[in-house]
């Protein structure tokens, strides 16, 4: 490139107060410090070599003539289209110098940071020293005291990421803990502090790598030591540079010291490990004492200076991994239960891709227990109810998440007899039958959120803020990965993967109003429970502890007139896509007819917000057992000892007994079969056979005792005999 080359030139008619050094990427030239200094604009022929998205510090001495503030301002031709100062980012203020001859040592310096998209090639560079103020453009002409210095610049490609400092004290503001959660493999960095060297900046894309299919969720916590703006940038095609429009995923415009943000990874986005930068900025004003948070800073921006304001920040980079995604995906179960130990036959249904499908004995193994063509499998022999692990294939790859499904044993009786070994011996002779068996369990509650709405739910806004506010912050249903877009609360929520659906309630509206909004469930009958245990997941986030923020779970027992809190969640919850499972024991509200149970989400201002899934309230009840009979002869049942009071044949009964009838007593034997049905569907039966000691006179020929055609039974009674002698 010719060293005059085409620019305009500007000049100082006052007089020329010379440039006496600058030292900028390979170039150091100094020149002479004499008044007046020669021509007002010198060009030369030095060559400075940088390269794309890189820093640079530009050193540079000059003379004030003594006690006078001269400003300082460097130009470059980023895009060579042979004008300075056409783009924002071909202005550097580097500040002022005072009180120096330009060769007293007395030095200026300020960090070049060459823009990513800068032309390759070479271009122009012009440094301007001018007297109380800084220069309008880089074409002054016409009176004033400076001068200005033109160099040559030698730019190339970028091969490597920007590296931004934070060139004023890096203590003031930066990330103690960063982590990647409700991922496929989570990693946190925690208490990492700050850097100085390189000065506000850390690369941690050496640590274990989080882990994420395509088109699946990743969230990202930070908390820093102080409030800025913060932002997140992925370069997603790997050409070491963070494009502002395509590639930033998070930004919350304001100050900020905690959150956590979210970003889908795009389906289509090819397998490999990706860099991420996460930058947190602030500013404040030297001499008004005021602080800035909302200056819009890029990716490859040195933190040092922005007019009055001293800058304030850090820079944090990671890697994470993506991987593939199976379209082989479980779409629905079919769980399953059998009455007492014995197998049971589980069904699954996959996606359309799906050839087979992996069983699992648990969430963590790699070697399945069975493998079937069919969504059908039968368990082993179990005793107990069990949770199995089910996979789909499609020949190609297996589900990335294992679907739990359990099979239920339910519990049966045990028939009893009273004597052991029944007989009867005349007509008040009593037979006791007794059905035992253990409690079962009844969920008053059941609700995964599949169906539409908010299920067997409603949304309760109490606080109301208006039809607006109310219908962004009440409970909703949401569909996984749900990003939230309201204000700066951007997590990737999901309570599964692929289509999985929860709700949630949030608060991050940009309004101080008091959002208070509860997920009621419909009136339940608590009446005969042993016990009540209330599970469900949830994500809670809370913003900062200054501003009251909680989820509660409260009850009624009078049909929702008044509640009770029984657990208040005061702290974070969870993660946006790793819900946590919590428990509550709420036996003391057994026998309440007029139950009612809510999760209510509270937030004194503009905060984050809650999901929920799964929400059930079971307990155990006896289980209530009836009998019915099989019988050549009918059957004479009582609720009582004394025979007095009927039993009715399938009505709930835990004990009934049995009185022989005047047919039955009449035979040397009897027997029926007896069938206990439970109320969870189980049944037993039982065959009892009756010796009978009972002889009945009929008084056939004569009236001989010892003839036995006198007796019902053919024979003569004995000592152990009982006789009915009918009137």
């Amino acid at each position: 490139m010719a060293c005059d080359g085409s620019y305009c030139v500007p000049t100082f008619t006052d007089q020329v107060y010379p440039i006496t050094n600058i030292s900028f990427a390979g170039i150091n030239r100094t020149t002479t410090n004499t008044t007046p200094g020669g021509a007002s604009t010198q060009g030369f022929c030095n060559t400075a070599n940088v390269q794309q998205g890189d820093t640079y510090t530009l050193t540079m001495q000059a003379n004030c003539g003594g006690n006078n503030r001269f400003y300082e301002k460097a130009y470059f031709d980023w895009n060579q289209n042979g004008t300075f100062g056409d783009a924002a980012n071909e202005i550097y203020y580097m500040g002022s110098l005072y009180g120096t001859y330009g060769n007293d040592g007395v030095t200026l310096s300020y960090p070049i940071d060459v823009p990513v998209g800068a032309s390759t090639g070479n271009t122009r560079m012009r440094v301007m020293h001018r007297f109380n103020g800084y220069s309008a453009n880089a074409c002054q002409t016409g009176a004033g005291y400076g001068q200005a210095e033109d160099y040559n610049v030698s730019v190339t490609a970028l091969t490597n990421y920007c590296i931004r400092e934070s060139l004023n004290d890096e203590t003031v503001l930066y990330f103690n803990n960063v982590e990647f959660i409700g991922t496929l493999n989570d990693v946190s960095n925690l208490n990492n502090s700050y850097s100085t060297s390189p000065q506000g900046y850390q690369d941690h894309t050496a640590i274990t790598n989080s882990v994420q299919a395509q088109g699946e969720g990743m969230n990202v916590f930070v908390e820093s030591n102080a409030t800025g703006r913060i932002k997140a940038w992925i370069d997603w095609n790997k050409d070491f540079v963070f494009d502002e429009a395509t590639e930033k995923v998070y930004d919350t415009g304001i100050a900020a010291s905690s959150t956590t943000f979210g970003f889908i990874i795009p389906p289509g986005q090819a397998v490999g490990d990706y860099r991420i930068r996460i930058r947190t900025y602030s500013s404040y004003h030297y001499y008004y004492g005021t602080s800035n948070n909302t200056y819009d800073y890029t990716a490859c921006e040195t933190f040092y200076q922005n007019g009055n304001y001293n800058e304030y920040g850090e820079t944090e980079d990671y890697t994470f991994t993506v991987v593939e995604s199976c379209d082989a995906t479980i779409t629905s179960l079919t769980e399953a239960n059998t009455c007492g130990p014995g197998t049971v036959t589980l069904g699954v249904t996959g996606s359309p891709s799906t050839t087979s499908f992996n069983w699992y004995a648990n969430s963590t193994d790699t070697t399945p227990l069975a493998t079937t063509n069919t969504g059908s499998w039968t368990t082993p022999s179990i005793s107990a109810t069990t949770d199995y692990y089910v996979t789909a294939v499609n020949g190609t790859c297996e589900s990335l998440v294992k679907t739990k499904i359990t099979a239920t044993i339910l519990t049966i009786t045990t028939l009893t007899f009273t004597p052991s070994v029944p007989e009867v011996c005349g007509e008040d002779d009593i037979i006791e039958l007794a059905a035992s068996a253990e409690n079962e369990i009844i969920y008053l509650i059941d609700e995964d959120f599949e169906g539409a709405g908010l299920g067997s739910f409603s949304n309760n806004n109490i606080a109301d803020n208006g039809a607006s506010e109310n219908a962004a912050t009440m409970w909703q249903q949401r569909t996984s990965t749900f990003v939230p877009s309201e204000q700066v609360w951007f997590p990737a929520i999901a309570s599964g993967f692929k289509s999985n659906k929860f709700v949630m309630a949030t608060s991050d509206v940009g309004t101080s109003n008091i959002k208070e909004n509860a997920l009621e469930s419909a009136l339940l009958d608590a009446s005969n429970f042993l016990d009540l245990t209330l599970s469900f997941d949830m994500y809670f986030s809370r913003y900062k502890n200054s501003n009251p923020e909680y989820v509660s779970v409260d009850v009624s027992t009078d049909s929702g007139t008044t509640w009770t809190t029984v657990q208040q969640y005061n702290n974070d919850i969870g993660y946006g896509t790793n819900f946590a499972n919590l428990s509550l024991d709420l036996s003391s509200y057994i026998a309440e007819p007029t139950l009612k149970v809510r999760i209510r989400y509270f937030a004194d201002a503009w905060c984050d917000g809650v999901a929920v899934d799964n929400i059930q309230l079971y307990g155990s009840k006896p289980l209530a057992s009836s009998f019915t009979w099989t019988s050549s002869t009918p059957i004479d049942a009582y609720l009582d000892a004394a025979a007095t009071n009927p039993y009715t044949a399938g009505t709930a009964a835990s004990l009934v007994y049995v009185k022989p009838t005047t047919i039955q007593l009449q035979s040397p034997t009897f027997s029926f079969t007896a069938t206990a049905s439970l109320s969870n569907g189980c049944t037993v039966s039982e065959t009892i056979s009756i010796n009978n000691k009972t002889l009945f006179w009929t008084g056939g020929s004569s009236t001989d005792w010892n003839d036995p055609s006198n007796w019902s039974q053919n024979n003569i009674p004995t000592a152990n005999s009982c006789v009915i002698i009918p009137r």
